[in-house]
């Protein structure tokens, strides 16, 4: 497996990265972490009208980027991490709900008391500290994920459309 940390904190690039490791990457497995400044990460069927509040995202520098999978909308900051597993498909079950255990287990072994959701989210205390979403190609597959470790909540609720919508959002 190849292990790549991005060095680049650009949205719009991280997530070109996670498209072209998709569609270009050296034979076997990738595993991508990377962690973006202030930006609101769009699924792709997801109007952004709908999800983001553009005017804030505006005046605060937060960016607005589309992402190449489904899914919700979710906010990233220097307080998330990002990772993204990107295998040919069918070599692994990443769109399992499985593929969480083993970060539920890093996360137990720190003394976080974390669970896999019935929408493949992780929890910790109840609260939503990760999304996942995925993305297939005829070749290839996608599963990425967020992990909220230092986010600023406040830019988080204030950046989306309502913040009962980012509340059910990580």
């Amino acid at each position: 497996m190849l292990l790549l940390r991005s060095i680049s904190d650009s949205p719009a690039f991280n997530c070109a990265l996670e498209e072209y490791l998709l569609t270009e990457r050296p034979a076997g497995d990738v595993l991508l972490f990377y962690i973006n400044r202030p930006s609101v990460i769009v699924g792709r069927n997801q109007r952004i009208e709908a999800e983001v509040d553009t005017g804030y995202c505006c005046e605060h520098g937060i960016e607005v980027v589309r992402r190449l999978s489904g899914g919700g909308t979710v906010f990233h900051d220097y307080g998330n991490i990002n990772y993204a597993f990107i295998a040919d498909k069918g070599s692994v079950p990443v769109l399992d709900r499985d593929f969480g255990v083993p970060i539920v287990a890093a996360l137990r072994a720190n003394g976080i008391e974390a669970t896999i959701g019935a929408r493949k989210e992780l929890l910790a205390a109840g609260y939503k500290i990760s999304g996942t979403a995925s993305h297939v190609t005829r070749t290839s597959q996608l599963f990425h994920g967020t992990l909220l470790h230092r986010t600023d909540l406040e830019r988080l609720d204030y950046s989306c459309a309502g913040i009962a919508h980012c509340e059910a959002k990580a």
